[in-house]
C-alpha cells in the first residue's frame, strides 16, 4: 500500500513539473505567423517600389479638354479608362452597351468613352447577341431601362414596327445628343413609348432624367428589362459635374425636333366598343374635334387597395387621344380611364380619370 502511494505521488509530480505540449505548439504558430507578415511587408514594399517607379501594369487615364475620358490622345480605346469608371471597350461585343460623345458608326464604332462631363453630348450602341426577334421570340416590343448610381430611373417598351427591326441585331441609343444628330424618333422601324412624367423613352427622357442630378459624380446603366432575368445587353458610363440643368434645355430642343416627326404611341387593345365610350366621355368633358383614339395598353391593370396581395378596387386603362384645336393645331394627350368595384363585385361604368399634357403632332403623322 506504501509503495504505491509513494508511485502516484511521483506521477503526479512528474506531471506536474512537465511542460504541456501546447506550448510547443504556440511557439510555432507563432513562428509561423512572423514569417507571413514578413512575407506580406516584402510584398506591400515591392508593389510601392513598382508604383513610384512607372511600372504599373494598368495605363494612366489621360487628361483633355473635356475632362478625364481614359482615351489617350488621338481618341484610340484603352482598356483603363478613369479611376471608378468601367473599362472602355474597344469595340462593341455582343451583349455590350457602348457610349461616346459622338453618334457611332454601327458598322465601325471608334471613339468610345465610359466617362463624360455635365453638358457632353451622349450617344449610344446596344449590341445584342444575336437579332433581336430571336432575343425575344414573339415579341413585338422589349423594355428598355436607365438608372442612375443603381437606382432605376426611367423605363419604357421599343416597339418593332417593322420586320426590319427585329432582324437587326443592334439598337442606336441616343441619350444626350444634339437634335440635328437625333437618330432616334426618326427611325421608322422603332417606336418609343411614353412614360414617366409623359417623357418619351429615348432621348427625350433620358435627357431629363440627367437634368435633374444633383451635383457630383454618378453612375448610369443603359440594359434591357424582363423582370427579374439577367440583362441580355448593358452598359455603364460615369457622368461628373457641379451642374447638370444645361440637360435641361437640350431636352427642350430634343421635344422641339420630336414634334416635327411625333406619332401617336401604338395601339396595343382593339376594343372598338370601349374607344366609343371613351371618345363619349371626352367629349362630356370638352373636347370638340376628336380625330382619333387608340388604348395603348394592352390588358386592364388592376388598382390594389394596400398593395401586395389585398384586394382590387379598381382598375384602368390609357389610352392616346388626338384632337385639333380651335387654331387647327393637332394635339394628343395620354388619358386615362377607370371602371371602380361594385359591392357585387362586378366593375362599375368606365369614368375619365385623367388627362396628360398635350403633345403636337402632325397631322400627316396620325395613322403612322
Amino acid at each position: 500500500m506504501r509503495l504505491g502511494c509513494w508511485f502516484l505521488c511521483g506521477v503526479l509530480l512528474t506531471s506536474w513539473l512537465s511542460p504541456a505540449p501546447v506550448y510547443g505548439f504556440d511557439l510555432g504558430g507563432a513562428i509561423d505567423r512572423a514569417k507571413r507578415e514578413k512575407e506580406k511587408l516584402e510584398k506591400e514594399k515591392d508593389k510601392a517600389r513598382r508604383g513610384a517607379t512607372g511600372e504599373s501594369q494598368k495605363p494612366p487615364a489621360q487628361e483633355t479638354g473635356g475632362g478625364t475620358t481614359g482615351e489617350p490622345q488621338g481618341g484610340a480605346a484603352t482598356a483603363g479608362g478613369t479611376a471608378g469608371a468601367p473599362a472602355v471597350p474597344a469595340a462593341a461585343a455582343a451583349g455590350q452597351v457602348v457610349f461616346s460623345k459622338a453618334p457611332i458608326d454601327v458598322a465601325n464604332p471608334a471613339g468610345l468613352a465610359n466617362a463624360f462631363s455635365a453638358g457632353d453630348e451622349i450617344y449610344a450602341l446596344a449590341r445584342f447577341p444575336k437579332p433581336i426577334e430571336q432575343v425575344f421570340p414573339g415579341k413585338t416590343e422589349f423594355m428598355l431601362l436607365l438608372a442612375v448610381d443603381g437606382k432605376d430611373e426611367f423605363y419604357q417598351y421599343v416597339q418593332l414596327k417593322t420586320p426590319e427591326a427585329g432582324k437587326r441585331d443592334y439598337l442606336v441609343i441616343d441619350i444626350a445628343p444634339a437634335p440635328e444628330k437625333m437618330v432616334n424618333y426618326r427611325d421608322e422601324h422603332y417606336g418609343w413609348n411614353v412614360g414617366k412624367r409623359q417623357k418619351r423613352l429615348g432621348p427625350h427622357g433620358f435627357s431629363w432624367v440627367l437634368s435633374q442630378l444633383q451635383p457630383g459624380r454618378h453612375t448610369v446603366t443603359i440594359r434591357n428589362k424582363h423582370f427579374d432575368d439577367p440583362p441580355v445587353v448593358s452598359g455603364t458610363f460615369t457622368l461628373e459635374g457641379q451642374d447638370f440643368t444645361v440637360y435641361g434645355g437640350m431636352h427642350q430642343k430634343i421635344e422641339e425636333a420630336m414634334n416635327t416627326v411625333a406619332c401617336m404611341p401604338p395601339a396595343r387593345m382593339n376594343d372598338l366598343q370601349l374607344q366609343i365610350k371613351m371618345m363619349e366621355l371626352l367629349r362630356n368633358a370638352g373636347w370638340k374635334s376628336i380625330l382619333q383614339i387608340r388604348i395603348v395598353d394592352k390588358d386592364w391593370w388592376n388598382d390594389l387597395k394596400e398593395g401586395g396581395n389585398s384586394a382590387v378596387v379598381a382598375r384602368h386603362l390609357d389610352a392616346a387621344a388626338a384632337y385639333k384645336d380651335e387654331n387647327g393645331k393637332v394635339f394628343y394627350k395620354i388619358c386615362q380611364f377607370h371602371q371602380y368595384k361594385q359591392i357585387d363585385g362586378s366593375f362599375g361604368p368606365l369614368q375619365l380619370t385623367h388627362q396628360g399634357e398635350p403633345r403636337p403632332i402632325p397631322e400627316e403623322n396620325l395613322d403612322k
